[in-house]
């Protein structure tokens, strides 16, 4: 079995470290929209925002 250095290993780790943080903002900055201004089905496909206007 090949060992892999441990350089290479902090830096797959850092590197997927980026992508989980990069992916949580994203995921955390839509999350607004979703529940606020897209249509819901219980609501007669009315956004949140629209429904409480009415």
């Amino acid at each position: 079995m090949e060992r892999i250095p441990r350089k290479a290993c902090t830096y797959e780790f850092k590197l997927e470290a980026v992508r989980l943080v990069e992916s949580n903002q994203t995921i955390f900055q839509r999350i607004p929209w979703y529940n606020q201004n897209r249509s819901h089905s219980t609501i007669g496909y009315q956004s949140p925002a629209e429904f409480e206007q009415a």
